[in-house]
């Protein structure tokens, strides 16, 4: 029997289907926003009694994969290094600060009187569109990541490589090279530069 192939929202893991229906809901419903912390401890509210403060209080208690500073340092002895994130830049610059202020292209958030009250899109598809546009001035690409919504990205690239990827996904994607850790990336990386 045929299956209609799925089709994600851009720079989300959603499923296209699942995301519209999402937005509808939280037209009539008040939006519910989650972090966890390393420990695994949730920390939460309603978007509306959510500030800008308590995600940053949250975010400040975040660390960076172990080994991915040293990693970062490591591949900027070798590359040019940029990171293209769908998260925002108003609550990430503390983990960022932990990793050496790496250069970064993310989304924002629209803030007022200390209130987060949504959200701005730098573009639609943004990993892709910048990919596009490096191989556009002529840089080699290649792009990590390590799920769904970076599959775009990944195959846009001149080279893409999974990193600790769920396993479903590595075995769909077997025309992508992977690493499930940084000794495995930093060999991957070494032939390719």
């Amino acid at each position: 029997k045929y299956k209609e192939p799925r089709i994600y929202y851009p720079d989300t893991g959603f499923e296209k289907w699942r995301y519209e229906n999402y937005l509808k809901l939280n037209e009539k419903l008040k939006l519910l926003i989650l972090f966890t912390d390393n420990s695994g401890k949730i920390y939460g509210d309603w978007i509306d009694n959510l500030g800008i403060e308590e995600v940053m209080r949250v975010v400040e208690k975040m660390e960076p994969l172990e080994g991915a500073k040293e990693f970062l340092d490591w591949l900027k002895e070798r590359a040019q290094v940029v990171i293209l994130t769908g998260t925002y830049y108003e609550y990430i610059m503390p983990l960022m600060k932990k990793l050496g202020h790496p250069f970064m292209c993310a989304n924002s958030l629209i803030i007022k009187d200390g209130k987060i009250t949504g959200y701005k899109l730098r573009e639609k598809d943004g990993k892709i569109e910048m990919i596009n546009r490096f191989k556009e001035a002529g840089f080699e690409t290649i792009a990590i990541g390590d799920s769904f919504n970076d599959l775009k990205m990944l195959h846009g690239a001149d080279k893409g490589i999974l990193f600790r990827a769920k396993p479903e996904l590595v075995a769909k994607e077997k025309s992508l090279l992977s690493a499930t850790n940084y000794s495995e990336l930093k060999k991957i990386l070494t032939k390719l530069l």
